[in-house]
């Protein structure tokens, strides 16, 4: 009789967890929400793709656009079905100073367009791409430049000449801008942790402005023309008001940076850049 009591309770124990097992609430088990996204910094830089019909002999094309802010550059139809490069199982060319790139793929090859780093100003080039077969190697490279995006201070601008004076600078962060501000006098080395209140420095070291020709199309933006009044948004500026804003030395317009766009050797796009 005992061992049949026993045998009872281990029995009526077992079906009061089975029901608690599966009947009552349980506490859920602790969630990871943190993704390895979180901790890595998104490029500046952008790309969009559209579609843009097929070629003759049926290859698909794609139209590409880069993005920096709200600062559209059109690239063009390009060959092939694109994608980012950091969304893939490609990797950037870092030691070639890749900072951003695209490519368009079709066949076994294709375009790359990428943004490169090139003494402080954005360099955009497209080059090739090609698998390779058993005999011969992939190729990834023969990069020609598209247009290069300058940064820095328009000290004048000659509408009868067409042409503006540029002054080439550095944004720069982290200990490389407080490099910089210790090396212009503006703090010490046992100051370092305060040389940068916003976080920024505008390094510029050149002794004078080159000399860059004015496109026929050139557009140009600003960002503060009429903040006080609208805020703080890009507004399409005519030619010659922009020149006057310029050369009125009693007014602080140029004192601040702007993004100058070159291609061909002409500068087609000029927007400011804003400082908080």
């Amino acid at each position: 009789m005992r061992r049949f009591l026993i045998l009872i309770g281990i029995l009526l124990l077992a079906l009061i967890a089975w029901w608690t097992l599966n009947f009552l609430p349980q506490e859920a088990e602790p969630v990871d929400t943190s993704t390895a996204t979180t901790t890595e910094a998104v490029s500046q830089w952008q790309w969009e793709f559209a579609s843009a019909g097929a070629s003759l002999e049926g290859v698909p094309k794609t139209n590409v656009t880069l993005r920096n802010g709200v600062t559209s550059y059109a690239i063009g139809a390009i060959e092939g079905n694109c994608f980012d490069i950091t969304g893939s199982d490609w990797k950037l060319l870092a030691e070639e100073g890749e900072l951003a790139g695209a490519i368009c793929w079709w066949a076994g090859g294709g375009t790359e367009i990428g943004v490169f780093s090139d003494g402080g100003r954005a360099l955009v080039q497209i080059g090739d791409v090609d698998e390779g077969t058993a005999e011969n190697l992939g190729v990834r490279g023969n990069f020609r430049p598209l247009f290069v995006i300058d940064f820095g201070f328009i000290r004048r601008l000659d509408l009868a000449s067409r042409e503006l004076s540029f002054d080439n600078a550095l944004w720069l962060f982290g200990k490389a801008g407080e490099d910089a501000a210790i090396e212009a006098g503006l703090c010490t080395e046992a100051s370092r942790g305060d040389c940068l209140p916003n976080d920024f420095y505008i390094y510029n070291a050149s002794k004078g402005a080159a000399t860059i020709p004015l496109a026929e199309n050139i557009t140009v933006y600003m960002v503060t023309w009429h903040a006080e009044a609208e805020g703080v948004k890009r507004q399409f500026i005519k030619l010659d008001e922009f020149a006057k804003l310029m050369n009125d030395s009693s007014q602080h317009w140029n004192q601040l940076p702007y993004n100058v766009t070159i291609k061909n050797g002409q500068a087609i796009m000029i927007e400011e850049v804003y400082v908080p």
